[in-house]
């Protein structure tokens, strides 16, 4: 009698699924930046486009013939998203390491993204659910301000908040400026010119994100110095609030542009990115 081989077929790792949902994830979060970029264009040409944050877009898209199918193929996306954010916090797939701050505190930055993008998944199941009609967030930014400053040390931690933020925006200026995500891309297998020009919308996208989040960071710690939830702002009331300074209407459309290019920069990391899984 012949022995067979019993032994059970491998089963599928959980690292199989890195690479794929990073890229499904990326492209994804693409959509998303590239019709914030379209609708905030629109305002500024004054095409009957509005001011639109992720949350915005999400029910813009909602709202369209086909809607519910098409922002769970998003919501879908998103997830992908969230799980590579989380698998780069938790498995350290880049290789970040553990050995100091600035690696525990890459990974950390990856976690909180997973958790905002995992946030957003979850208001976009709402929304399917409600076919956008209460599918908001379920508050302003203001009144989410006033709600935390009511809370004991309650101003300090929106101060603390806003200063977080700022945080990110100065580290969009530096990967802008160092062009650190090079480092992270396959780009030896574009011709030099494409490499050139991607390069520099990479850098403009990452300079007008920069300088959204630096907006909003500032409104909120001013906020938090105040005592007053209406000085806060979303991403809404960050671009009116740039639309309304010094060249304002070209700052506005720097950045508009810039948030439509940061969305082609996330096509082409779905597509060059290195993930080692």
């Amino acid at each position: 009698m012949t022995a067979q081989s019993t032994a059970a077929p491998e089963s599928a790792d959980l690292s199989d699924w890195i690479e794929p949902a990073a890229r499904i994830g990326y492209t994804a979060k693409g959509v998303v930046y590239v019709l914030v970029g379209l609708l905030t264009g629109k305002a500024v040409l004054g095409m009957g486009g509005d001011v639109e944050g992720s949350e915005g877009v999400l029910l813009a898209i909602v709202r369209q013939p086909f809607g519910r199918v098409l922002l769970a193929t998003v919501a879908l996306g998103l997830s992908c998203y969230a799980f590579w954010r989380f698998a780069q916090a938790i498995k350290d797939p880049d290789g970040s390491g553990d050995e100091d701050v600035k690696s525990w505190m890459r990974r950390g930055y990856g976690f909180v993204s997973g958790l905002l993008h995992a946030g957003l998944v979850l208001l976009a199941v709402r929304m399917i659910i409600s076919g956008g009609s209460g599918g908001e967030s379920g508050g302003s930014t203001e009144s989410k301000t006033a709600e935390l400053m009511s809370q004991p040390f309650g101003r300090t931690m929106v101060v603390i908040v806003g200063l977080i933020i700022i945080g990110v925006g100065i580290r969009q200026f530096y990967r802008a400026y160092a062009a650190s995500f090079k480092k992270t891309l396959a780009l030896h297998e574009i011709s030099r010119t494409a490499r050139t020009w991607f390069v520099r919308v990479a850098r403009w996208a990452l300079t007008a994100r920069g300088i959204v989040f630096a907006t909003i960071g500032i409104l909120l710690a001013v906020a938090g110095v105040k005592a007053d939830p209406s000085q806060a702002a979303g991403f809404e009331d960050a671009m009116r609030t740039l639309e309304s300074a010094t060249y304002g209407p070209w700052l506005f459309a720097f950045v508009s542009l810039g948030l439509f290019f940061y969305g082609i920069f996330q096509f082409g990391k779905a597509k060059y990115r290195i993930i080692r899984s």
